[in-house]
Order: C-alpha cells, then sequence, then structure tokens
C-alpha cells in the first residue's frame, strides 16, 4: 500500500512540476516577445488580463470569431507600443501601424490595430492600472 501512495504523491509531483516549469517558459517567451531591439521600456505591464478577438486568421493560431482569453506582458518602447499573449506578439502600434484606444472605465483598457503580420485586425481588452495615462501614452505614438 505504502508503494501505491508513494507512486501517486511522485506522480502528482511530477505533473506540478511540469505545470509550473511550462508556466515559466511561458512568461519568459511573453517577454522576448515584447522586446524592442535598441530601446528601453518607457513603461510596461506584466501578467495582465487579456481578452483578444481578431477579424481574420493570423500567426500564433488565432482564429476569427474566437474570445482568447488570457494573460498578457505589454510595452511601450521608443515609439511602439507590443502587447504579447500565449499567441506571441498579437498586437503592435506605431506611427506605421495606426490604432485606436480608449479606457471606457476603470482599470479597462480597450486597444484596437494590426497584428504585426499585417493580415488580422485584433481587438483587445485589458485590466491595468493607471488605465488612462496608458491610452495617454499609446495615443501619442500615432
Amino acid at each position: 500500500m505504502l508503494s501505491w501512495l508513494i507512486s501517486i504523491a511522485l506522480v502528482l509531483g511530477g505533473c506540478a512540476l511540469a505545470a509550473w516549469g511550462m508556466r515559466i517558459f511561458r512568461r519568459r517567451s511573453r517577454a522576448a516577445a515584447v522586446r524592442i531591439k535598441g530601446h528601453a521600456p518607457n513603461r510596461k505591464a506584466i501578467d495582465v488580463a487579456v481578452r483578444l478577438t481578431c477579424d481574420a486568421v493570423a500567426p500564433g493560431g488565432l482564429r476569427p470569431g474566437r474570445d482568447y482569453r488570457g494573460v498578457g506582458h505589454m510595452v511601450i518602447a521608443g515609439s511602439r507600443f507590443a502587447l504579447a499573449t500565449d499567441q506571441g506578439r498579437v498586437l503592435e502600434i506605431s506611427e506605421a501601424l495606426p490604432g485606436q484606444v480608449r479606457a471606457p472605465g476603470p482599470r479597462m483598457l480597450i486597444v484596437e490595430g494590426s497584428h504585426p503580420s499585417g493580415r488580422a485586425r485584433v481587438r483587445v481588452e485589458l485590466v491595468v492600472d493607471e488605465e488612462q495615462a496608458w491610452a495617454a501614452e499609446i495615443e501619442a505614438l500615432m
């Protein structure tokens, strides 16, 4: 009986360790996706709640008509805004890739713009602190 309990504990511990490792991997992947070469971040937010929709098929497995929920990293560096989720870099706003931004309520930010591939328009709803400051800085980039 003891060997069964030890076996079950080892399997559950291994699963928990694998889940923890994947969580760390995804977090580092999101951080790498928003890194903009040659520019230090002016403003960044880590692990913000994200709800994403797009209007066409885009890289990263994005399909139209589906809601993607999860966490994301966002950064403003130089003259660009970038947002990455587990699907990779999903939104980029700059002078060359304009978008729309609004803060309709407390801690809520809605950003619409182009996927970095240019294949789809993306709408992102974010839960972030200082939403008015984020909206003003993103608006200034366009």
